[in-house]
């Protein structure tokens, strides 16, 4: 491998995290709005069960004949996606309580 074909392979890794920043974003957006319902209907914030079927359909992405990221390191970056998911909604929730309006 030369210098050159080192640095497209890193440019195209950059953009790879652009997109996945992105879609990032988005799910967060998201999730917020989901802490908000799930806030002016008294329910909890986290739903374990929802985050079981959630590594139950990812971890299709692991089966595939090309799959390098194994069933493991998915569930872990699943897992830490769910625990910031839960912070952004416990944070702008807080942020959203009278309390906090002063």
């Amino acid at each position: 491998m030369t210098s050159d074909e080192l640095s497209r392979l890193r440019a195209n890794v950059d953009h790879i995290d652009n997109q996945i920043a992105e879609l990032l974003n988005k799910r967060f957006e998201i999730v917020v709005q989901m802490g908000i319902f799930k806030k002016k209907n008294s329910l909890p914030l986290r739903d374990l069960k929802r985050e079981r079927e959630i590594l139950t359909r990812i971890a299709q992405f692991t089966v595939q004949e090309n799959a390098i990221l194994s069933r493991n390191a998915l569930k872990i970056i699943f897992e830490k996606i769910f625990d910031v998911s839960l912070q952004a909604q416990q944070e702008y929730c807080k942020s959203q309580s009278p309390d906090n309006s002063k």
